[in-house]
């Protein structure tokens, strides 16, 4: 080869060494960007197996994976009672659903009046009879207010027996003198005191009817458990075995059982000499029982109109609905009471699981659970919504556990994000490899070349000298 072909030939080396050279450098930034993308991949994963999520208390350690649904829809997980996502202002935020109820409400989110528009969405997202919503509270309204009427006449029951009870040291032998003549005794307050005045075994039975008829009555609401107590008497004094007793032996046996079954006994201020007390008793035979129970039995005819028409409207209201469809009402109610009262905002993506987490998770969602009541101290009814907001982290009904599926959705993420770095990265290893041989192979060719050049001006210089 002549001086200038080999000239031009180490020209068109050295340009394309020169050329695979700046490829090299060009690979060598790609792959260390590959590189640095591969850090972040790295990152991502190893954030991912530390991920979290919260999951919703829906009874005694049974937890379900956090939803919109979980917290603002009705369901058995919430308890029928909604619990309010609330943001950093404090406003209910609704997902596309609930947009167009609240609208309904405020077209722009600001508070407004729940009850201007209460029957008209809860009739909308119900599907419910507009007219039967309102005759719904009407039916209410009208029971408690029928409901405070009877607890008023039961508060005003005439219950002043001062003027016919009996409850002194001597009022058991007055009550004696109430039976009269029976089982062959003509006085029974005088035989109470006499050990020879006896009923025949014979006669015990019928003699305990005789007095259960005819002292009952003395004891007005105890009167049930004074002939239970003769009847035990009764039972325990007659038949197989039974013996003669003494009248002050089968009182004081009935006296007892009678205390045994509750039956009300005077206080200690009444103890007669012996240390023992006596059953209270009423004297229904004076006129001041006839005054007593004439007031009343007209209290008492007050009190149970008013109960029949405090049923009937609670039977009304009960009848408008089912128990299910009840349960809705009050559960949007609140929900949307609530919405009205606080503004709200829409977001799109708040129905993604785990978008509602990262933002409960950052702090930029809240829970708040509203509580509905009926308030009446005014004198009139009306309904007040009471709130307690929470972090999540605060939340008594929310819990942060592993979140196993997302770490296994990001384990697949990171494997594949991982083998295209990789191929790109052999790839690139291998063009550059590619590159490195062509420039090893140009470098040895360009020192042939120069040593055959300094070989042959080394023989043009022998010939001139």
């Amino acid at each position: 080869m002549g001086m200038a072909a080999s000239q031009s030939r180490l020209l068109q080396l050295t340009v394309e060494f020169n050329n695979n050279s700046r490829k090299l450098q060009h690979l060598s930034l790609e792959k260390m960007s590959l590189t640095r993308s591969m850090n972040v991949v790295s990152r991502e994963y190893q954030s991912a197996t530390s991920a979290k999520k919260f999951q919703w208390l829906t009874g005694s350690a049974n937890y379900v994976d956090l939803t919109y649904s979980t917290l603002m829809s009705p369901s058995a997980a919430n308890g029928n009672k909604p619990y309010l996502i609330t943001d950093q202002s404090g406003r209910v935020v609704v997902d596309n659903k609930y947009k167009k109820y609240a609208e309904m409400i405020s077209p722009t989110g600001a508070p407004a009046n729940w009850e201007d528009h209460k029957s008209e969405v809860l009739a909308a997202i119900t599907g419910l009879s507009q007219q039967d919503i309102e005759n719904y509270d009407g039916y209410y309204l009208a029971f408690l207010d029928n409901k405070r009427t009877l607890e008023e006449l039961e508060e005003s029951e005439p219950l002043n027996r001062t003027a016919f009870i009996k409850q002194n040291t001597n009022s058991f032998k007055e009550l004696l003198g109430k039976i009269g003549s029976s089982g062959g005794i003509s006085d029974w307050a005088s035989a109470y005191d006499d050990s020879n005045s006896k009923i025949s075994a014979g006669n015990i039975g019928t003699t305990i009817d005789d007095i259960k008829n005819k002292l009952s009555k003395y004891f007005m609401e105890g009167s049930t458990k004074f002939e239970e107590a003769c009847d035990a008497v009764k039972v325990a004094t007659t038949g197989e075995g039974a013996t003669d007793v003494t009248v002050k032996e089968l009182m004081d046996r009935i006296k007892g059982a009678y205390k045994a079954k509750g039956g009300q006994f005077a206080g200690a201020e009444y103890t007669d000499p012996n240390g023992n007390t006596n059953p209270v008793w009423y004297d229904v035979d004076t006129e001041a029982y006839t005054q007593y129970k004439q007031k009343h039995d007209e209290w008492e005819t007050a009190r149970d109109e008013a109960k029949s028409i405090m049923e009937a409207s609670l039977n009304n209201y009960n009848l408008l609905f089912t128990a299910d469809e009840s349960s809705l009402i009050k559960f949007y109610d609140a929900l949307f009471s609530s919405i009205a009262e606080k503004g709200w905002v829409q977001c799109s993506n708040v129905s993604e699981p785990s978008y509602l987490n990262e933002m409960f998770q950052n702090n930029m969602f809240y829970v708040t659970s509203v509580d509905r009541e009926l308030n009446d101290s005014s004198g009139s009814y009306s309904y007040d919504n009471t709130y307690s907001t929470d972090l999540a982290t605060n939340c008594s009904k929310m819990v942060q556990v592993s979140n196993s599926e997302y770490r296994d959705t990001q384990l697949l993420k990171y494997e594949d994000k991982k083998r295209k770095i990789t191929d790109k990265e052999n790839a690139i290893d291998l063009r550059m490899k590619t590159l490195e041989t062509r420039n090893q192979a140009i470098i040895n060719m360009k020192e042939s070349i120069q040593n055959t050049l300094q070989e042959n001006i080394k023989n043009h210089m022998n010939i001139f000298t």
